[in-house]
């Protein structure tokens, strides 16, 4: 890690123009190569703020990954977050099994759960399934032909 750093920055000492060039050109009057060391010190500047931005982002996204993975648990069928003893929940196996993502699960209220990301649905122990009542099915032509 640090051979890698100490790598970048001598790779970026040649890249960059440096301050003293830029000096040296307008003291010898060439302003229109001054002119163009500035922009690409500018452009440079730019390249290195966006990466410092998405490194940012990434050290970010990897941290809550880590926290997560200390305080997410596996109660079948799916994970909760339990923080401070208080579950918070619950979250898709799948989509925590395979990408890593805590997702969380929209549920009816019985049991029931699915995902909107990878549209798994959970089932857990107090699940009732419906079950649609017997239907008794009445004769169409009763009391039609009475009386014929």
């Amino acid at each position: 890690m640090v051979e890698t750093f100490y790598l970048e920055t001598l790779m970026l000492n040649n890249i960059f123009p440096k301050y003293g060039e830029i000096i040296d050109l307008l003291k010898k009057g060439a302003t229109v190569e001054a002119q163009q060391k500035i922009t690409e010190l500018r452009e440079s500047a730019l390249e290195l703020q966006e990466e410092n931005i998405a490194l940012k982002q990434e050290i970010s996204r990897l941290q809550n990954q880590l926290l997560a993975q200390k305080s997410l648990k596996w109660e079948q069928p799916y994970y909760w977050l339990i923080e401070d003893e208080e579950k918070d929940g619950p979250f898709c196996q799948h989509c925590y099994d395979i990408h890593k993502n805590t997702v969380r699960l929209q549920g009816n209220g019985e049991g029931w759960w699915e995902c909107k990301a990878c549209k798994n649905d959970y089932t857990d122990k107090t699940h009732k399934p419906y079950i649609a009542s017997p239907v008794t099915m009445r004769d169409p032509f009763d009391g039609y032909l009475n009386g014929y």
